[in-house]
This record gives C-alpha cells, sequence and structure tokens, in this order.
C-alpha cells in the first residue's frame, strides 16, 4: 500500500473494477435471500393450510381464497387453480378424505417480481419459467 497515488493510474483502475464486482456480487446475494425468504413464508403458508387440510379432509372453498390471498401477501401467485394445486378440494367437488388415508398437498407458484434480474448484466438467460413448489404428504384426521 506504498503507492495510494499512482501517476498511471492503475490503482484508479483496478479500484473500480473490484468494487464493481463487490458491489455486483452484494446484489446479487440479496436477490438471493429475497427468493429464499418468498419460499420460506411459502412453506409456511402450505403448512398451515394442509393442517387445515388434514383436519377438516379437503381444502375448503374459503380456505382457499384465504391461502390465494396470503400467497398474494406473500409475492407469489398461483396462475392456474386447478393445475397448480394438488390437494382434495371442495371446489372440485372432492369428498372429505376420511382418517387414516394418505393426502398429498402441492401448491405450484410463481414469484410475482421475477428472480436474478441483476444476472441480465453478464448475460444470464431471464428465469421466465421459474417456480417455487410446496406442500407435503400426511394422513388425514377427519372423522365424518
Amino acid at each position: 500500500m506504498k503507492r495510494v497515488f499512482n501517476e498511471r493510474g492503475y490503482l484508479s483502475v483496478e479500484f473500480l473494477i473490484i468494487g464493481l464486482m463487490v458491489v455486483f456480487m452484494a446484489f446479487m446475494g440479496t436477490d438471493i435471500w429475497m427468493l429464499e425468504v418468498k419460499q420460506q413464508a411459502c412453506t409456511h403458508i402450505a403448512s398451515y393450510y394442509f393442517d387445515r387440510i388434514r383436519v377438516t379432509g379437503y381444502l375448503t372453498e374459503a380456505d382457499e381464497a384465504e391461502m390465494f390471498d396470503k400467497f398474494a401477501e406473500a409475492g407469489c401467485d398461483i396462475e392456474d387453480a386447478d393445475g397448480d394445486i394438488i390437494a382434495p378440494r371442495e371446489v372440485n367437488g372432492d369428498s372429505p378424505v376420511s382418517r387414516g388415508t394418505e393426502i398429498t398437498f402441492k401448491v405450484i407458484l410463481r414469484p410475482q417480481v421475477e428472480p436474478f434480474t441483476l444476472g441480465r448484466l453478464i448475460g444470464v438467460d431471464p428465469l421466465s419459467d421459474f417456480k417455487i413448489t410446496v406442500g407435503g404428504r400426511g394422513l388425514s384426521e377427519y372423522t365424518p
């Protein structure tokens, strides 16, 4: 660090290049962290509604509407309710699943804000088909 002021400007150029790389990596880390936060929030919401399905035997219309709102608050949307939700649903006319029967619950979500947008600066293709999948499997506790 003897040459703080260099007449040829090498130090300035090196500082600029390294500074840009550090800033880029910091923002990429923030972008990835935000996506992980969304995924974690959606996992918590799905766990809550999976427990509701286990108790009631299926996903009621009221719970489904509330679940859509909660996912929207978390920053994710369900594009196609019929194809993106795998569970016994009241809307489909499914009857409640009785006690001891296995239930599979799966929801496919799309983030409202496209992730990894900073990657375009270095030539990465945008992830237009990026989806978050949450859900679980368990036994029903519903007794008619």
